[in-house]
């Protein structure tokens, strides 16, 4: 009985049994030097086994370099680049060059999204859907269309450009990637630093020169994403148009583009006449800059870093070139003259508060002032032709060329008409009239012998009224003159401009008010003469 109860305890009999490994014993000893591979039928190129057990691989050919030199003829900052090409050595990514010259002339055509993600995307990586996909993203990005991508789709595409200059054309290349940028660099600022040092050494390595035109749209990211500023600034100093954004983007400690007046209705003005009022100022800036700074620097990096790269696109190069970003005296001097040149426009759209400036040369304020004196005619005939009524054009001269003959059968045809109007001879005893010409007296308005601004009662009660500020009181010399409190200021301020070249009254939350800088010019205005 006792042992009946010991074996209901033991639980050994539910627990499965192992099986013990049997082993097929050796037919006869075999050592490591009777083993000999048929390496004819895979062509590795791994030699046998030798008598010690140890494998050999042969070597592979020794790395050359070939380097190639050349001086940029449009970039002024660089003075040489010299390009090194390695050959022999590792055989990465061969597989996924052939690939890309397999589909590099394959068309693509609209169909539906497929999303695709690899750490290092390649053809082998795409599953059909996909590379349909990849083909017509491909494809808008040339037409200049932004289509859904991820960043896989993207890179691809970019390593597709970099690795097959002998089939896509460099001066094509150069503006897909920049396309490409332009087209997905607010969805994917990851890629920013990357394609501005990508673009930089696709271009050193193939001779051309920096794309200003294509780059023009996104120039302050361009500044804010490269290490290399001086490959996108040396062709700038030449150009007068978006090339000085550039530098303006790269030189200034003050951002004049991003400020609080720039990015509103004036936002246009800002952006083309800060840069084209700058032009002479910054091109002496940086001739004299050139002349004190006799220093150059020497940079060698490896070519398309972090990008997928078969061998026969793996470069080095080397730059010499001069650098002005690192010029506090210029950074300052630069700084100075984006300052003066918005406050010069702040007066001219009627804006009151002004940029403090300082250390800026007489001769440079002088340039911006010529500017914006052009300007302000300029503008303020535009204004002038917009707002002419229409039927005064009917009045206009004809646009006829003047000649003697013309004029005598004019005489005559206006003798046949007369004619036939009257008789001969009441037309010629109608006595002619004595018009003298009525003289013109010398003195100005309120006597001020046009030596001041002359304004009449109702400006000056109006001028008045704005400096104790009454609003009231202003209106109402407003209606005196025929006119509304607006029509008024448009008035009084074009005078203004016309005299010293600035505005003197602004609009603000409480109505019109007297800029500050000037109540004691308008005061004397006000005083009867």
């Amino acid at each position: 009985m006792t042992d009946e109860r010991d074996r209901f305890w033991d639980l050994s009999d539910l627990i499965p049994k192992k099986k013990k490994p049997s082993v097929a014993p050796f037919s006869h000893a075999v050592s490591f030097s009777d083993v000999k591979p048929d390496f004819d039928a895979v062509n590795d190129g791994i030699e046998p086994i030798d008598d010690r057990g140890a494998l050999t691989f042969p070597q592979l050919p020794a790395q050359t370099r070939e380097s190639v030199s050349y001086v940029p003829t449009k970039n002024r900052l660089l003075s040489n680049v010299t390009v090194t090409r390695f050959s022999g050595g590792y055989r990465f990514y061969e597989e996924f060059r052939r690939d890309a010259i397999a589909v590099a002339n394959l068309p693509g055509f609209p169909c539906d999204y497929v999303p695709f993600y690899s750490s290092m995307p390649q053809y082998a990586h795409l599953d059909p859907a996909q590379k349909q996909y990849y083909l017509w993203f491909r494809e808008a990005v040339k037409r200049g269309e932004a289509v859904r991508a991820d960043e896989s789709y993207l890179r691809l595409l970019i390593y597709e450009i970099i690795n097959l200059p002998d089939v896509i054309e460099p001066s094509d290349g150069v503006l897909r990637l920049i396309t490409l940028w332009r087209l997905y660099r607010e969805r994917f600022p990851v890629l920013n630093m990357q394609l501005a040092g990508w673009i930089a050494d696709y271009c050193l390595v193939h001779r051309l020169s920096c794309p200003l035109d294509e780059l023009r749209p996104i120039m302050d990211t361009v500044m804010n994403a490269t290490d290399f500023r001086e490959f996108y600034l040396g062709e700038a100093a030449e150009d007068d148009d978006g090339g000085i954004g550039a530098l303006l983007s790269a030189l200034s400690d003050y951002p004049y583009s991003s400020g609080k007046y720039a990015t509103g209705e004036h936002s246009a003005l800002f952006g083309r006449h800060i840069p084209s009022s700058l032009y002479p100022v910054l091109k002496r800036l940086l001739a004299e800059e050139k002349s004190e700074r006799d220093g150059r620097i020497k940079r060698t990096r490896k070519a398309f870093i972090g990008a997928l790269c078969s061998y026969a696109v793996k470069y080095e190069i080397t730059v010499e070139y001069r650098s002005f970003s690192g010029s506090l005296s210029l950074r300052r001097r630069v700084t100075a003259a984006v300052k003066y040149a918005e406050n010069r426009l702040r007066s001219l759209c009627s804006i009151r508060s002004r940029l403090a400036v300082s250390g800026l040369d007489e001769w440079a304020k002088g340039e911006i002032d010529a500017y914006f004196d052009r300007l302000t005619l300029t503008l303020k005939k535009e204004k002038e032709y917009r707002e002419r009524p229409a039927y005064e054009a009917q009045y206009d001269a004809a646009d006829r060329t003047i000649s003697f003959s013309g004029a005598d059968e004019i005489e005559r045809e206006s003798w046949e008409n007369a004619e036939r109007l009257a008789p001969l001879e009441e037309i010629r005893e109608t006595p002619t009239r004595d018009v003298s010409t009525p003289s013109v007296p010398d003195e100005t308005p309120d006597g001020s012998g046009g030596e001041e601004i002359a304004f009449s009662s109702a400006q000056r009660a109006f001028l008045s009224a704005l400096l104790t500020g009454d609003r009231e009181a202003a209106a109402r010399a407003a209606r005196a003159a025929g006119t509304s409190p607006d029509g008024m200021v448009e008035s009084l301020n074009e005078r203004a401009l016309e005299e010293f070249g600035d505005v003197v009254i602004e609009s603000t939350e409480n109505g019109y008010a007297v800029i500050g800088d000037y109540m004691e010019e308008v005061a004397g205005w006000t005083e009867t003469k």
